[in-house]
Order: structure tokens, then C-alpha cells, then sequence
């Protein structure tokens, strides 16, 4: 059997990383203004509407938001702000002190929205857990439930973070806590990770059980398959899945993941005997979503999905076309698929808004450092080849597998939605928040080229030197947004 599920081997690193990174979540939810993050008027729009009325929105026939919120947006000008570079917030002394006199006076509706919005179709699990936030801050303003959701949020990043540190125990073993910590300071330190779990977004409870899920596969594949390990697979798989439809691409890499467990089983049995606890967990894992597909689609709901097209699309070849035109300049004989399809998606859109991109996007630093950052990425990615390469024989190569193809996945399924959406005429939908749930995968590939340093003196070094480096750019990414929104 695989031994217990712990934090073993030396973990003094760990705490002094997660109180860094929970101060810096906590700045990025005070400092990032009320709906200055994608989505974040939507999302919180949805857990207010389940909080007050212990319903689900979407209702054609009622309002996108409740008075309240719509009173808020106005009042800080949100809706102008949002994507627009040129446009500030309305900084006036006193406006805060009118704005709680007019509530006062005249205190607006809470439950009097519920109509359908971005994220009206989602699944519900991170916003119960929001409802929770927002109830526990129900005695004051809007200001203070959107900054207790936020912090919500905030408290997930650091699960997200253990998660990193328990999936590079897996790959390293024990005694290596300087590649635990490169893993678990690169999923916690990088600027877009702490933004988006700086605000009311279910993203920050996918990272979370995408990590930890991640972890268990992992676990599975190189210990062997155990109920213990079996049913927290099945049970944050069905979390994730019930938190966004992007965890679609999660339910290849768990099965593998538990193939390879099932295989690895100490008591040796039949295929059948070994092939039945994989399907009692892969029923934990879809039978929830599969409940709340039938809810969704009875109450006359997109099915539980968002965003993903009507079209039959041109075929297999015409996705391809896509996704080539997506990453290279577009080739003589191919149509052109999009007028504005990036010609260098892998620059434009994973590393630079994968980076740094914050706002609704539009907040960005000059070219400049994202041509550094895509140099130290490319330099990152291929040490770690060349470590894998010369590793190769203490390499956790089932590990490897379940990580390669939940990138895959990932991928795949971010490119189709796009696709589809330009079937149906819509615009560009690639973000490069949408690839942090594998943050610690990130973490993983910079430890694996740290471990390719022999000394472990160079491998400290090497540690500081790049934790360090994240620490400053995520300072300088919170200084960038404050002069975005307050200078």
C-alpha cells in the first residue's frame, strides 16, 4: 500500500511561502477595484442571487443583477472602467459617504436579480461556497461581501499551493524540499495566479481541485490504487466538475491516472477484479455532474455548459486549420480561417496573458518585459527537457504521462471552444488564465530544470534566485494596476 496521505519530508519552507503568498492574494482583493476582474460582475451576480433566494439564475424574464449591484457598478463607474485603458474611477471626496447615505435613505433590493448571464450556466459549487462568504458578510455593504468572497477565493490559491507541494513529493521524493518549494512558490507566486484568486471567480476553486485531483493521479500512478485514495480522486474530480465545464479535460488524465493505480494494485487479481474500482470511482466522479446536467437541462439551462458553440463546424481538417493559423502564419494552400486569429497564439495569448494581463486584460506591462518572459519560459521549458533527458531513469514516467495528457486536454478543449465559437461567428476566446489550472505542472517543469544543477548549494541558489524574481514581478504587477486604477 501507498502509506498515508501526508506532508512528509521537511516542511519548514512551506509555511513561511504560504503566508507570503496569502498577504499577497490579500492585496490583490483590496486592491484590485469592485468587477476589475473578468467576469467578476457575473460571478458575483450568481452566488448573491443563490445566497438571497437559495435559487439558481438564468431566468429570461428577471434582471442580469439585483439594485444593489446595479447601484454599486454605477456609482463606481465599473462598467466604464472595464477594458477601457483611457477611462478611471471616479475618485471624489465624499462619494463614499453619499453613496452609504443613499442606502440608507433608500436601502436597494439584494435578491432582485437571477437573469441570465455569463455565468448563469455554470455549475453551482464554487458560488454555494461564495453564498457561504457572502452571508458571513451580510451585515455590511456590497463593498464588504464582494471582499469576503474575494478572500474566500484567496484562502483557496494557498490549498492550490499545498497541492503543488504534495504533487512534487510525488515526482522527487522526500529530502528534496527545494524542488517541492520551486514547484509550489511557482504555482502561488506567479501575478496571474494571484489575480484571479484575488476576486470572485470560480477559477480559484478549479485551480484548487484540478491541483489536488492532479496529485491523487499521480499519487495512484506510482503507489498503486487504494479506497483511500480512490474516493478523494472521485470526490474533487466531481468538485472540479461541478465547478467548471472546462474540467472536462480532467476526467482523461484521473482515468489514466487510476488505470495505472489499479495496475499497480498490491493484491493482484483478475482484469475484472482490477478494473472494478476504477469504475466505481469514475462513477463517483461523473455522477454528480451527470445529476446536474439533468437538473440544468430540465430547467431549461444550456445542459450545465457555457460557451461552447451551436455550429457543426467544417470537420477535422478545418480544426486543424485552425489551430496551425492559431500558432503559425498561415500557409499558401490554407483558407484563411479568422481575420484576426493571432498568428502566434503561443506568444499573444499563453505567454503573454498567461503571465501578466490584468483588469479585464487590458492592463499590461510594455512589450518589452513579455519578450523576457517568453525568453526565461522557452530557456525553463527546455533545461527541463534536458533534465528529463539525463534523469531518465528515476523519472516517474506514469506521472509524466497523466500531466502530458491533461495538458493536451486542456489545450485541445480551450482551442475547440474557440473554434466553435468562430463557427457561430463569435470573437476570440483563448485567455492564458485558462491554462492555470496546471500552474503546478509550471511549478514542476522549473523544479525539474532546477534539479538539473548537480550542487544542491547551485539548486538553492537557482531556487532564490528565480522566487525572488517571481516575488518582484508580482510587487511590480500590483504597482501596474494601482497606477492603472489610482494614479
Amino acid at each position: 500500500m501507498g502509506g498515508p496521505l501526508r506532508v512528509d519530508g521537511p516542511r519548514g519552507a512551506l509555511a513561511p511561502l504560504m503566508i507570503v503568498v496569502a498577504l499577497l492574494g490579500c492585496s490583490w482583493a483590496l486592491l484590485t477595484p469592485l468587477f476589475q476582474a473578468p467576469d467578476e460582475n457575473a460571478h458575483f451576480a450568481y452566488a448573491q442571487y443563490l445566497a438571497e433566494t437559495v435559487a439558481l439564475p438564468g431566468d429570461s424574464d428577471r434582471r442580469f443583477s439585483s439594485e444593489e449591484q446595479r447601484r454599486a457598478t454605477q456609482a463606481t463607474e465599473a462598467d466604464a472602467l472595464a477594458g477601457n485603458s483611457n477611462a478611471r474611477a471616479p475618485w471624489v471626496p465624499g462619494a463614499y459617504d453619499r453613496w452609504r447615505a443613499l442606502q440608507a435613505r433608500d436601502p436597494a433590493l439584494r435578491g432582485d436579480g437571477g437573469g441570465p448571464n455569463p455565468a448563469s450556466p455554470y455549475p453551482p459549487a464554487y458560488y454555494a461556497l461564495g453564498a457561504v462568504a457572502y452571508g458571513a458578510g451580510s451585515g455590511g455593504d456590497v463593498f464588504t461581501r464582494v471582499l469576503a468572497m474575494r478572500l474566500v477565493s484567496v484562502a483557496l490559491l494557498l490549498v492550490t499551493v499545498l497541492g503543488s507541494w504534495l504533487l512534487a513529493g510525488e515526482f522527487f521524493g522526500p529530502g528534496r524540499p527545494e524542488l517541492r518549494l520551486a514547484t509550489a512558490g511557482t504555482a502561488g507566486l506567479l501575478p496571474m495566479a494571484g489575480f484571479v484568486s484575488g476576486s470572485v471567480t470560480p477559477d480559484a476553486l478549479l485551480f484548487a481541485s484540478w491541483t489536488l485531483a492532479l496529485w491523487l493521479a499521480v499519487r495512484m500512478a506510482r503507489v498503486g490504487l487504494t479506497a483511500r485514495t480512490g474516493v478523494a480522486l472521485g470526490v474533487v474530480v466531481a468538485v472540479a466538475l461541478l465547478t467548471k465545464t472546462t474540467s472536462y479535460a480532467l476526467v482523461a488524465p484521473a482515468l489514466l491516472g487510476l488505470a495505472f493505480g489499479a495496475w499497480r494494485r498490491p493484491s493482484a487479481g483478475s482484469a475484472l477484479t482490477r478494473a472494478l474500482p476504477v469504475a466505481a470511482v469514475a462513477a463517483l466522479m461523473l455522477a454528480p455532474f451527470a445529476a446536474w446536467v439533468l437538473l440544468a437541462s430540465a430547467d431549461g439551462r444550456a445542459s450545465g455548459t457555457a460557451l461552447v458553440g451551436t455550429q457543426s463546424g467544417g470537420g477535422p481538417a478545418e480544426f486543424l486549420s485552425y489551430v496551425w493559423q492559431f500558432y503559425l502564419p498561415r500557409l499558401p494552400f490554407l483558407t484563411e480561417y479568422a481575420p484576426d486569429l493571432r498568428p502566434n497564439g503561443l506568444y499573444d495569448v499563453w505567454v503573454t496573458t498567461g503571465w501578466a494581463a490584468f483588469g479585464w486584460l487590458e492592463v499590461r506591462f510594455p512589450d518589452w518585459v513579455y519578450a523576457v518572459l517568453a525568453a526565461v519560459t522557452g530557456a525553463v521549458a527546455l533545461l527541463a527537457l534536458i533534465s528529463l533527458a539525463r534523469h531518465r531513469r528515476r523519472v516517474a514516467w506514469p506521472g509524466v504521462a497523466v500531466l502530458l495528457l491533461v495538458l493536451v486536454a486542456l489545450a485541445l478543449g480551450v482551442h475547440w471552444t474557440e473554434y466553435r465559437l468562430f463557427e457561430d461567428g463569435g470573437q476570440n476566446f483563448a485567455q492564458g488564465r485558462y491554462l492555470l489550472p496546471l500552474a503546478a505542472v509550471a511549478g514542476l517543469v522549473v523544479a525539474q530544470a532546477i534539479a538539473l544543477l548537480r550542487s544542491p548549494g547551485l539548486r538553492r541558489g537557482a531556487l532564490a534566485v528565480w522566487l525572488g524574481a517571481l516575488f518582484v514581478l508580482h510587487v511590480a504587477s500590483l504597482g501596474l494596476v494601482a497606477v492603472r486604477f489610482y494614479a
